[in-house]
């Protein structure tokens, strides 16, 4: 323990390699879990890597790495994992890769035009394909 200017105790917790810490203001508490590292470091040399991860955290990456709004509207599809590795791809080759790849199909959305001229975001919805209602694990 060392103690800050006010002299209230400081816990120091030590991570080791391949592991985070996850810290809940709340409850002021924190869990330290084992990770595949590559994928908080893939950034770095171009790639998005993701390595069983559930379909609405692959929603978020992919769609922070290309400036895109992405929703699931079928809540199955949430928990549906999903593992790849995209480098150079576009964003329309990997809309194309994770319909060839699982069952989920997409609709693209038409971009509006505001009053100041600007665009909004781009805007894509993810959907189950017909035939796989109560399939997806």
């Amino acid at each position: 323990e060392k103690t800050t200017e006010n002299e209230e105790p400081v816990k120091l917790a030590e991570l080791q390699p391949g592991h985070q810490i996850v810290i809940y203001k709340k409850t002021n508490k924190s869990d330290v879990s084992e990770v595949v590292t590559e994928k908080y470091t893939s950034w770095k040399e171009g790639k998005l890597v993701l390595r069983n991860d559930p379909m609405n955290e692959v929603v978020k990456r992919i769609g922070r790495w290309y400036n895109v709004e992405i929703t699931l509207k079928d809540k199955e599809l949430e928990s549906y994992r999903y593992r790849a590795t995209f480098e150079d791809e576009s964003f329309s080759e990997v809309l194309n890769l994770l319909k060839l790849t699982s069952p989920i199909d997409y609709v693209e959305h038409k971009r509006e035009m505001l009053r100041d001229g600007t665009f909004t975001k781009k805007k894509i919805t993810l959907f189950l394909k017909p035939g796989y209602e109560g399939k997806v694990k």
